[in-house]
């Protein structure tokens, strides 16, 4: 076992489980506290990273002091000079992940859990997923699919080492109505700070999200490393949405026509930047036909915008694949060239803007 440390992150690698640990501490003005991530290197070059929610205070514990996680069969042992905390394995819970999804890189959810609003939301993954954990004590989805504050994971953006496009929320909506907008304001000053990263911000509530950009939000609209979006299932509630955002003033805009549950027909794509389209997935997924498709990859080559097609869904998904017409589609926006500052810069930026959302009680949840 091969231990290697630094002030702020302590890495293991490997343990016995094969995964590699990262360990980092945060301090507030009053009492010092630690969280514990953890990194889990799948096969499929995928990872996902599990942390210990609460806090914890070390007898004798001094703010500075190292630390090192070491990993058992039957425990995660955590330490410095002057004790040690066994962490049992059903305490560990779902941080974030390198995401799945193909158009990004990670995932990012200072929010969990959501509310339908449409016929998109009918089997929506994210509720099936969280609500197999329902009363599960510790668990991150303890509370199943209820809407919750992560404030712990705010700050997030600043532990990963290279640019990363990053899907926002991707377990919730971040303009849902149980959202404080200070909140959200948090969210996006990190976004901000962190503006080495490009962030995906996909919502089904845009009423609110052009309402906060007139004002709340003004300072984001601009920034060209946030990419705002819409989902566009049906004509319905679909078509109102990408209305709502072509009315915003922001640089990039995004749709995703997925689940596509209906041709949409000819769709005004002025000002629009990018269009995922993919079918429905999981056990009932709503078929979508072909043509429906096609008519949006025409529309996008017309207008000269990448179109991206992610899936043709069914159950089990990898069974129709995604080719269409035997063509991958799997256009990207142009992206920025972004580079990830030092540790030394990125430890700078991320301790100013916890003391801003620490004086505006943002991040007293997270103690």
């Amino acid at each position: 076992m091969l231990l290697f440390q630094c002030s702020h992150i302590t890495y293991l690698n490997p343990c016995t489980y094969g995964i590699d640990l990262w360990l980092f501490s945060s301090t507030s003005e009053s009492k010092a506290r630690f969280r514990i991530v953890f990194m889990l290197m799948a096969k499929a070059s995928s990872s996902l990273m599990l942390g210990l929610q609460g806090e914890i205070h070390p007898a004798g514990k001094q703010e500075g002091a190292n630390w090192a996680a070491l990993g058992t069969n039957s425990c995660v042992q955590c330490r410095d000079s002057r004790g040690r905390i066994e962490v049992p394995p059903e305490r560990l819970l779902i941080m974030s992940a390198n995401s799945l999804l193909e158009w990004t890189d990670n995932t990012w959810n200072p929010v969990r859990g959501c509310s339908k609003v449409s016929p998109g939301c009918a089997h929506c993954y994210a509720e099936a997923f969280a609500e197999r954990f329902r009363g599960v004590p510790g668990n991150a989805f303890e509370y199943g699919f209820d809407v919750r504050l992560v404030p712990w994971k705010l700050l997030e953006p600043f532990q990963w080492t290279s640019s990363k496009r990053v899907f926002v929320n991707s377990m919730s909506d971040l303009f849902h109505d149980e959202v404080p907008d200070r909140y959200i304001v948090a969210a996006f000053e990190v976004m901000a700070a962190a503006d080495w990263h490009t962030y995906q911000i996909l919502t089904k509530r845009p009423a609110r999200m052009r309402k906060m950009l007139k004002n709340d939000l003004e300072f984001a609209a601009g920034l060209p490393h946030i990419w705002w979006g819409v989902t566009v299932e049906n004509k319905k509630h679909g078509l109102p949405r990408l209305d709502c955002l072509r009315e915003c003033e922001v640089t990039m805009r995004f749709l995703s026509c997925e689940p596509l549950l209906e041709d949409l027909g000819i769709v005004c794509l002025d000002g629009i930047n990018w269009v995922i389209v993919g079918g429905e997935s999981g056990p009932g997924a709503r078929s979508v036909q072909k043509d429906w498709i096609v008519s949006l990859r025409t529309q996008c080559k017309s207008a000269h915008i990448p179109f991206y097609f992610k899936q043709w869904g069914g159950f089990p998904k990898r069974r129709l694949g995604c080719q269409l017409d035997g063509t991958e589609y799997k256009a990207l926006p142009a992206m920025p060239d972004l580079k990830a500052p030092s540790l030394a810069q990125r430890r700078q930026i991320e301790g100013e803007l916890h003391k801003q959302l620490w004086a505006v009680g943002i991040l007293e949840q997270a103690a």
